[in-house]
């Protein structure tokens, strides 16, 4: 993450925008007071999503457990603990079938 002065951040920021959109940069902006980042919509979307699932009771265990399972080739279809279905609820369908179609090609069998 690139640090920059809120004065500098004035001067260069159309390019900056431009970098952050394009190259998934990331720039920490100081003033007197206070810093606040700047990052592409995308970025923060995604990150937010990341918070969201890390948040559902489980998520993390059963993730991490689905990736150890890939990592010694063992995966199977797992019994039913309904993380998956709890992902699912708190999300939209139309994000929900990447995440699902994603695990599904990993061998991580979600229903």
């Amino acid at each position: 993450m690139e640090k920059l002065t809120a004065a500098a951040a004035r001067e260069d920021f159309e390019n900056m925008v431009k970098s952050v959109t394009e190259e998934n940069k990331v720039y920490q902006i100081e003033s007197a007071r206070d810093s606040a980042v700047l990052m592409s919509y995308k970025d923060y979307e995604s990150l937010q999503e990341t918070v969201e699932l890390l948040s559902i009771p489980g998520f993390r265990e059963s993730l991490q457990r689905s990736l150890q399972q890939i990592k010694n080739n063992q995966a199977t279809p797992p019994q039913a603990d309904g993380v998956w279905k709890q992902i699912c609820s708190r999300i939209p369908d139309s994000d929900c079938k990447p995440v699902v179609f994603a695990a599904e090609r990993r061998g991580i069998y979600p229903y």
